[in-house]
Parts: C-alpha cells; sequence; structure tokens
C-alpha cells in the first residue's frame, strides 16, 4: 500500500470528498479548510476533537441541521437496528 500515488496532493487541490458513504452525492464534497484546523467541542462531561468547520459541512449535507425533519421523513436510514436491536 505504500506505492499509493494520490490523484491530487494535499495542497495543489482545494476540496476533499467522503468516498465513504456516497448517499448525498455532490454534498460529500467540501472544502478543505473545513478539516484543517481541529477544535475541542463539549459534550454531556467531556471534550471532544471537532473539525472546526463543521457547521459549514453539516449545512451543506442537510441544510438547517438543527431542525428536525418533518415526523414522516424520520426513518432510520442504517440497518444496524436489526443487527443490534432486542
Amino acid at each position: 500500500m505504500n506505492n499509493v500515488v494520490p490523484l491530487n496532493k494535499w495542497n495543489d487541490t482545494s476540496f476533499y470528498s467522503n468516498l465513504a458513504f456516497l448517499e448525498y452525492g455532490i454534498k460529500e464534497r467540501h472544502h478543505k479548510r473545513v478539516i484543517e484546523d481541529i477544535v475541542l467541542k463539549p459534550f454531556e462531561d467531556s471534550y471532544f476533537c471537532v473539525m472546526k468547520g463543521y457547521e459549514e459541512a453539516l449545512t451543506d449535507k442537510y441544510g438547517d441541521y438543527m431542525q428536525l425533519p418533518p415526523e414522516k421523513d424520520r426513518i432510520c436510514k442504517h440497518d444496524f437496528n436489526k443487527h443490534f436491536w432486542k
């Protein structure tokens, strides 16, 4: 795997893409400034490292990500429930 050559070098590109999950198509593409810096964010009684541009990435992908979708659209898109739910 050491001989894999990236298609673009980090300094020669402005965007990155999430290629693991492509459900959102072009919305999986973000400007690299979104992940270049990390900030600490509190959650309950701990702090976690989060990409500095998390709000930009979430807004690009989901729109108003703080607004719940209509109740009819609140469905699980993952199949892990059938494996772990008892």
